[in-house]
């Protein structure tokens, strides 16, 4: 009679650790079982008629195409490349235009500090006296 242990029994059914546990743990089971060092083994008949074994002879199957999606999927990804295209043109020209600007206020401020404000005449007080003029007598 052929045994397995643990980590073989879940690769051939399939079933998680615990499951496989649980069965061993199972009072059933204790007649299936036998001890092997620190090793708990199973017979594989009383395993493979609890759970069916997996059919390793399977080839995993291939995924199917329809080249009709794949040619959407193309042209959805070749209109959006357009797309980022004129976004990035659009943004490139908004940038010189904003360079453009920048410069013009930049030429506008230099016009500005170059035109001077008329020079105001320094404010006379009260006191001083404006040659010409004669001094009321209200004023001290």
């Amino acid at each position: 009679m052929n045994y397995i242990d643990v980590k073989e029994a879940v690769k051939k059914t399939g079933k998680s650790e615990r499951t496989i546990r649980r069965l061993f743990a199972n009072s059933e089971s204790v007649p299936y079982l036998q001890k092997k060092g620190n090793k708990t083994l199973i017979e594989v008949n009383y395993l493979f008629s609890i759970y069916d074994p997996l059919n390793d002879t399977k080839k995993p199957q291939r995924q199917k195409y329809d080249i009709t999606e794949i040619w959407q999927k193309q042209e959805d990804i070749n209109s959006l490349k357009t797309k980022i295209a004129l976004f990035e043109q659009e943004l490139k020209n908004k940038e010189l235009l904003l360079q453009e600007k920048e410069g013009r206020i930049i030429d506008l401020q230099k016009t500005i500090l170059l035109l001077e404000a008329p020079k105001k005449e320094p404010e006379l007080n009260q006191t001083e006296q404006i040659p010409g003029k004669k001094k009321r007598w209200w004023q001290f």
